[in-house]
């Protein structure tokens, strides 16, 4: 009893003792960024964690998307504080030289679930209906945006449609403006 007591002994110890040598610490580093036609690009080494990106409230209006993912799909946008997935390349897109963008990298790894589902696109406020054609088959036939769910931030309309399909290969979107239409399937 007295041995078998030790040795749990020895090897809870252990445990501990090696387990606190490979224990990482949560870190936030800074990204730097720089403003290139229309959107800061930010270069950092890590390919893993989380980007914590911070603006204010005035620049955020301008930004559409960041590393594709079209803004009502970015965590905690309208927040001050946005999140996305780490990458080595960041791109917030829409921004003007006058923002001051400020990135950090956190190694804490967030699940990121898009909260909107199915199509959507974001373009301005000019277009008033919109034609949608999926694999040829036309799903949205001059559909005023009255009649779409959609989500503002500043001058960009982010609209969303299910077609409540599994896959979806060439969406084409057309609108009775000349303002372009980014799509994100």
């Amino acid at each position: 009893m007295f041995l078998g007591c030790i040795f749990l002994f020895v090897i809870v110890s252990l445990r501990l003792i090696v387990g606190g040598q490979n224990r990482m610490l949560r870190s936030i580093q800074k990204v730097p960024c720089i403003q290139v036609k229309g959107e800061h690009v930010c270069s950092s080494k890590y390919r893993t964690g989380t980007m914590i990106i911070s603006t204010s409230e005035k620049c955020r209006k301008y930004i559409y998307d960041i590393n594709g993912i079209p803004f009502v799909n970015i965590e905690n946008f309208f927040d001050k504080i946005m999140m996305v997935p780490a990458r080595q390349t960041l791109r917030i897109r829409g921004t003007t030289s006058s923002c001051n963008v400020h990135v950090q990298r956190t190694s804490k790894t967030n699940t990121f679930t898009p909260p909107v589902h199915g199509v959507i696109w974001i373009t301005s406020r000019r277009h008033t209906f919109f034609t949608m054609t999926i694999d040829t088959q036309i799903v949205l036939d001059e559909t005023p945006a009255g009649m779409l769910k959609s989500s503002s931030n500043g001058e960009w309309v982010a609209y969303q449609y299910d077609p409540e399909v599994a896959s979806m290969q060439d969406i084409q979107i057309i609108g009775d403006s000349e303002d372009k239409i980014y799509i994100y399937p």
